[in-house]
């Protein structure tokens, strides 16, 4: 997921800035989660080289963050907790973008997104709560679209990495592949069978019609064809998509999961219908916890 940060001005004034700074402190209304230290804010020149260059800030990061690609590293600082990060880069690493190349190595290195859903906001994070955001000059109304003048490249990416609460444990377990035999008993239901899904899964509401209901040896299958609301529903649930990777789990913070697997679309007048099956699993004896 790709955020964005409006850009924050500076004071020429001595007296000003002093005052913002004030006001700043005593305006820190969120407190940091427990565990969490304040730490004291390091400014751009503690990364400078001899030769007038900035480094890698690796110091300032968790220690398994991935170092990014970048032609040049033209900021670094920490602020307010915050470690932030302004890299001058090529516009692609391979056939992918570079912040979503990035972002894709995160989620290859154990961060995990976690959305809320009443905010609508989704995170990248990791086990210990270090919340990763991206943007880049290719975003709209960014900051960035100034600083990217400077780029020898044409293109400027930013990383903000800070410390919060941490996600469920359950979001960092090793979950069993779709095809696992789960020893379950075969058969079909021609009714909602609570009974054998978690307890948290909802069932379809109008407008959501459910095509099968089978439960196989290595999940219970249900079929169902929508406009794509059902999905949303089971994700507002507590179902979580980790990643960008469509074949990964979909977990809840007890460790029950479910795989998605899509039909052919189809349009029906102006209705664009979906067709998927969701695999689900109760927590069992094959997840690994660690």
């Amino acid at each position: 997921m790709i955020f964005k940060h409006g850009l924050v001005k500076k004071c020429m004034a001595l007296g000003i800035s002093l005052c913002l700074l004030c006001l700043v402190a005593c305006d820190e209304t969120e407190p940091l989660p427990e565990g969490v230290s304040s730490l004291p804010d390091i400014g751009v020149l503690s990364f400078a080289e001899s030769d007038g260059t900035l480094h890698w800030p690796a110091e300032l990061l968790p220690a398994d963050f991935p170092e990014a690609t970048y032609t040049e590293v033209y900021a670094a600082e920490r602020v307010d907790n915050e470690v932030r990060v302004v890299l001058f880069a090529p516009k692609r690493v391979g056939m992918y973008p570079t912040d979503m190349a990035f972002l894709m190595q995160l989620t290859e290195g154990g961060y995990v997104y976690d959305t809320d859903w009443e905010t609508d906001t989704t995170r990248i994070v990791n086990r210990d709560g270090f919340v990763v955001t991206i943007s880049s000059s290719e975003d709209e109304d960014t900051h960035l679209t100034a600083i990217n003048e400077k780029s020898p490249t044409g293109f400027t990416y930013e990383l903000r990495v800070r410390q919060e609460s941490a996600p469920p444990k359950a979001y960092f377990w090793t979950y069993p592949s779709a095809d696992t035999d789960l020893g379950l008993e075969e058969t079909a239901f021609a009714e909602w069978p609570s009974d054998a899904l978690p307890d948290a899964f909802p069932r379809p509401e109008e407008g959501t019609e459910i095509l099968s209901i089978q439960q196989k040896s290595t999940g219970l299958f249900l079929t169902v064809k929508d406009n794509g609301t059902y999905l949303q529903t089971v994700q507002e649930a507590g179902f979580q998509r980790l990643g960008p990777d469509g074949t990964k789990a979909y977990v809840s913070e007890n460790g029950d999961y479910l795989y998605l697997s899509f039909g052919q679309p189809s349009a029906e007048g102006d209705t664009y219908t979906n067709l998927y099956t969701f695999q689900i699993c109760r927590m069992n004896a094959h997840v690994v916890r660690e």
